[in-house]
């Protein structure tokens, strides 16, 4: 979830994976993103970050990485 002084970050992320150097989704909320992140992780060994504004949804994404 990007905005609020994450979104040259995104711009950052847009070029390496236009590289094909990292691969970004996209989510509609913090935690579902935190819950993706898992599975990936526990699925493929892959390792994978969640990227979020301040606020409430970076208590969502917190809240979510607990399952890990």
């Amino acid at each position: 979830m990007l905005g609020h002084g994450s979104t040259e970050l995104g711009e950052v992320l847009r070029a390496y994976q236009d590289a094909g150097v990292v691969r970004t989704f996209a989510v509609r909320h913090e935690t579902e993103a935190s819950h993706a992140a898992t599975a990936l992780r526990w699925a493929t060994g892959e390792k994978a970050a969640v990227v979020t504004s301040i606020g409430p949804g970076a208590l969502q994404a917190m809240a979510g990485s607990l399952v890990a």
